[in-house]
């Protein structure tokens, strides 16, 4: 089909699009699925696809939007990932915003897995998102209460807004050139610690700061590296 622009009132969407972006606005919870030989949402190089619902997102087939796609998800709800293999969410740039729930995996227990360069995760009672690509992550993530936590295959840099939660964690599980994590923007632990794991550390910026109140911050070594601290 061509582009996709559909307000609804459902419990199931799947769509494939041949052109154009796919925009779905959903009027309670929704579950991207697979239905009808279609699996979850798939659009065409360069799309943009756009997931609102008045409640819940349960993705349990993969939105993909390959090229220099775009995947944007806005629920009032929370946003989970109750695929049973792969990734929930695939395109260079994801961004999720749950209002009043949490991002993460089934049920609330795990995380959100997605593949991208660029992710925005915002949340309302935690955040914990997992990227298998390993390719380096601009990202930011912030909750209001509960754990901010993102884990990556590649390296991890910080994307121009501050992190924040009751307890801050970023890990990457790469080595060498993959394994870095630039911080240049602040993050705040209100209730917890601050976790930074990884091959190599760099914060940089004259003013970033770290703080986590009257938790730890916490810089672990995956493998041999450095940290490095100023300019």
């Amino acid at each position: 089909t061509g582009g996709i622009d559909l307000e609804s009132s459902v419990a199931k969407f799947a769509a494939r699009s041949g052109s154009g972006n796919v925009d779905i606005s959903n009027f309670g919870d929704l579950q991207i699925a697979s239905l009808g030989g279609i699996e979850g949402i798939s659009g065409v190089a360069g799309s943009t696809i756009n997931v609102a619902a008045g409640g819940s997102v349960d993705v349990a087939a993969t939105i993909a939007a390959g090229g220099a796609g775009t995947v944007n998800i806005t629920a009032t709800g929370s946003i989970q990932d109750s695929t049973s293999s792969g990734v929930a969410v695939d395109a260079p740039t994801v961004a999720l915003t749950s209002d009043t729930g949490s991002i993460a995996g089934s049920g609330g227990m795990g995380a959100f897995k997605v593949d991208a360069t660029t992710l925005t995760a915002l949340a309302q009672t935690g955040v914990n998102v997992r990227n298998t690509g390993t390719a380096t992550l601009a990202a930011t993530l912030s909750t209001d209460t509960g754990a901010a936590i993102l884990e990556s295959a590649g390296s991890i840099q910080s994307n121009g807004a501050a992190w924040a939660g009751d307890s801050v964690e970023i890990i990457t599980t790469g080595t060498g050139a993959q394994g870095v994590i630039t911080i240049a923007e602040d993050i705040t632990a209100d209730a917890g610690d601050i976790r930074l794991a990884g091959h190599e550390l760099g914060i940089t910026g004259s003013d970033t700061m770290l703080d986590a109140g009257t938790g730890d911050i916490r810089i672990e070594r995956t493998s041999a590296g450095s940290i490095g601290v100023g300019d």
